[in-house]
């Protein structure tokens, strides 16, 4: 097992999904593990929550992403990759938390907003905004560029690209698991970004997010980690 996916309280119990081979401890193509908790502390191991059954699946299964509630019902966002390891943005979705119906429409991003050649587009993370509205953010990469590339949406359903919210050619080949969350620090409103990297790293900055544009207080240096170590990687938060 692999990258924490799809963290959220529904239906009065925390869930957690995961990065999951069931056939052997090896990575492989993927499926999404799924757990509940009370209490976080205890943990139920319920049955695979997302096999790779579709063609949009077939090659490397369902890669990691986010849940988010809307009117009563739980949806996944999740990175599909197909037979020619093309990475595209998937959609599923369950009223009971145990039940998994995959959108019909999938997948409902079908390429990388920089290149539609490029395979590096995955790692979806989406939240509610302040009018109503949702945003997803993604990492990207090409050729030694890497991006956050930040999306928005009424529905959950249909995306429209905003464009890159954090770009680097110092950091590639691709920004994993990339996150965007508002913090209170001494009263006022922070927004971190979170973005996983290579060897094993996850590095954060902070500054500010309209809903359409992150300016770091900071940009790029000096480097902050959550962790010192090697081996802190694809974290995800939740409210």
């Amino acid at each position: 097992i692999n990258d924490p996916n799809g963290l959220c309280y529904f239906q009065g119990k925390y869930h957690a999904f995961f990065q999951h081979n069931p056939k052997a401890p090896v990575w492989d193509t993927m499926h999404w593990g799924h757990a509940v908790s009370e209490d976080l502390l205890h943990w139920e191991e319920l049955p695979i929550a997302l096999y790779p059954d579709q063609p949009y699946e077939s090659g490397q299964g369902c890669f990691s992403g986010s849940a988010v509630e809307k009117d009563g019902r739980l949806y996944l966002f999740y990175t599909a990759v197909d037979s020619s390891l093309a990475q595209t943005q998937c959609l599923a979705w369950t009223d009971d938390g145990q039940h998994f119906t995959k959108y019909p429409g999938n997948p409902i991003l079908p390429q990388s907003p920089i290149d539609p050649a490029s395979r590096d587009f995955r790692d979806p993370k989406v939240f509610p905004w302040k009018d109503g509205s949702y945003r997803m953010v993604c990492g990207v990469g090409k050729e030694g560029y890497a991006a956050v590339v930040l999306y928005r949406s009424q529905d959950l359903l249909h995306w429209d690209y905003v464009g890159p919210l954090f770009e680097t050619r110092e950091m590639g080949p691709v920004l994993e698991c990339p996150d965007l969350f508002p913090l209170t620090i001494h009263g006022e409103e922070k927004w971190v970004l979170v973005i996983s990297m290579g060897h094993q790293r996850t590095q954060y900055f902070t500054g500010t997010f309209d809903g359409d544009t992150f300016h770091c207080d900071v940009p790029y240096q000096p480097v902050k980690l959550l962790d010192q170590g090697f081996d802190n990687y694809a974290g995800i938060t939740f409210n």
